[in-house]
């Protein structure tokens, strides 16, 4: 089952991609402390006035848990820690967050705003909290097992609880029209309005078909009732792009395509509506037999198939150029060769149109025949241009373009799918292996010294202050600026697994350039080979002869 909650956070991220690292300004926006020594003065001392959510998480973390009074549950429960590993971890929660500790401890490790929380999921003995992709925990999911069942039903039953009550306290401090875009967001994302959308979408091509199928007279009954019923499609049409565009203001909802392609649908609807009296309005409702296309953008399945299937035309493009070219020249030398014999040799158009028909086998013999002598005796010379023309256009080279194009629909597809699983994945890794987004980049290294270099452009970038160390502040924030997806939330935890519960770091608790290079290669070294195992067991269980190749490869 899955328990979910209205998020009432609406939040930009601001990016720095770590692969253009050109002329980098190593300032970074304020809010967050900067330095090791920053971080810890900060945490001592009262939140500044002004701080956001983000900030006052952060100075959450390695301070003293909260007096008893503030806390709402403190149950010890097994946590899904680094490497996949279940740990006992004590969790406290407030009205506000949910902290997480070691056990016999009282040192915050890392912590979850419950107003970020987007839904709880359960599956048999273990709950998750999934944060929202853009706020302070960058969407990492947090996997907690509760000793038995009846724990699990009152932590869930409580959680869900607090989190409603912490997203309505968050909208208090919003802008009315922020409040209103969020819950327009949650409203428009729910399943039982995207299935009305594409119920009505598809009500509306039926009736597009009934439409074209009786051909109703102007101005008739049935004419009228069927152009009431198109007014009231293009309005509620376009009241769900409003909603949708004005949930998702800006990058969100221009990113997708999908949303693009139902704005420039809508668009067109609306002038064909507005302008019904003028010349080439049966143009424009010609084009709105095109909003069933919109369905593919709502079923999962469909939309991927669309998808693979317009990122494989890419390739193909090139290929049907050469095409065009050779339907061009014999075009040019059918003008010049036969333009007094034939209408169909004119002009270039008509030449090009024509050798068009004959790469479809479409009446070229009749053609062919026309053009011969007036006694009906083969012309050499004719036959010659006709055959070649089909043997090298309809018998190499558009076979050609149809094998690019399903060799790279088969890829494209492949991908689709492969993304489709690797979300599915998402959960552990993301819990267990936080760093993935950044080693995904730097395992794609050529040298030895390649992957020094980029390590090193990391490190400069991330140590803000030139003090030559890094401390768990600096690293923190850096890596939450950073343009992932999904972002990468460092957990004090996470920090103390990767420095060896601190044995990598100086006196001054921070990283040197040397220990963070060596770090790193551990982990790019951890990731290669995940991936390896990962890719030898889908290789043993399609049956592939590839999985010996990735055994050899470990070994």
């Amino acid at each position: 089952s899955v328990m979910s909650t209205a998020n009432g956070a609406a939040r930009g991220t601001g990016g720095v991609s770590w692969l253009s690292l050109g002329n980098r300004s190593k300032s970074m926006s304020p809010g967050v402390p900067s330095s090791g020594r920053d971080f810890s003065n900060a945490r001592r001392g009262q939140p500044k006035e002004g701080l956001d959510t983000v900030s006052v998480s952060f100075d959450m973390i390695g301070s003293e848990l909260p007096a008893t009074e503030e806390r709402v549950m403190d149950e010890v429960m097994h946590k899904m820690c680094a490497g996949e590993l279940w740990k006992e971890r004590r969790i406290v929660v407030t009205k506000n967050h949910v902290l997480f500790t070691k056990v016999g401890e009282t040192k915050v490790l890392d912590c979850v705003p419950l107003h970020e929380v987007e839904k709880i999921e359960i599956q048999d003995d273990t709950m998750t909290l999934i944060s929202i992709k853009g706020g302070y925990n960058s969407g990492r999911p947090y996997m907690l097992q509760p000793e038995g069942q009846e724990q699990l039903s009152i932590a869930v039953k409580l959680l869900n609880s607090l989190v409603r009550d912490a997203v309505i306290e968050s909208k208090k401090s919003l802008e009315t029209w922020r409040v209103v875009q969020s819950n327009l967001r949650s409203l428009y994302s729910m399943w039982t309005i995207q299935t009305f959308v594409a119920v009505l979408i598809f009500t509306n091509f039926i009736m597009n078909a009934v439409e074209a199928q009786i051909g109703p007279e102007p101005g008739s009954y049935e004419q009228q009732v069927l152009s009431a019923m198109e007014t009231v499609f293009t309005v509620a049409f376009t009241v769900e792009l409003s909603i949708n565009l004005f949930a998702n203001w800006g990058s969100a909802f221009w990113s997708d395509g999908w949303n693009a392609f139902d704005f420039v649908v809508v668009t067109i609807s609306l002038i064909a509506l507005a302008v019904r009296s003028l010349p080439g309005f049966s143009v424009l409702r010609l084009l709105r037999a095109f909003r069933v296309l919109r369905l593919f953008g709502r079923l999962g399945a469909q939309r991927r198939i669309v998808n693979a299937l317009a990122a494989s035309l890419v390739p193909v493009v090139n290929a049907l150029l050469i095409v065009l070219l050779v339907m061009c020249i014999y075009a040019i030398l059918g003008v010049q060769f036969f333009r007094d014999r034939t209408v169909a040799f004119q002009t270039f158009l008509d030449a090009l149109f024509t050798m068009f028909q004959v790469a479809t086998f479409e009446g070229w013999e009749s053609l062919a025949r026309e053009l011969f002598h007036e006694d009906g005796s083969v012309d050499y010379w004719v036959a010659f241009f006709f055959a070649t023309y089909i043997v090298v256009v309809s018998w190499m080279l558009l076979p050609v373009v149809v094998a690019l194009l399903l060799d790279n629909f088969s890829n494209m597809a492949s991908m689709e799918e492969a993304k489709a699983m690797e979300e599915s994945k998402y959960s552990k890794r993301a819990v267990a292996h936080v760093l993935d987004p950044l080693l995904s980049g730097l395992a794609k290294y050529d040298t030895s010294q390649d992957l020094t270099n980029r390590i090193d452009a990391i490190y400069e970038m991330l140590d803000v202050d030139d003090s030559g160390g890094l401390s768990y502040g600096e690293l923190y924030e850096g890596l939450k600026k950073m343009n992932f997806t999904p972002g990468i939330h460092l957990s004090q935890e996470d920090y103390d697994n990767l420095t060896r519960k601190g044995a990598m770091l100086d006196e001054d608790g921070e990283l040197g350039p040397r220990e963070f290079e060596i770090l790193m290669r551990v982990q790019v070294k951890n990731f290669l080979q995940r991936n390896n195992a990962s890719a030898m067991g889908d290789a043993s269980d399609n049956g592939s002869d590839a999985a010996a190749l990735f055994a050899s490869v470990k070994h």
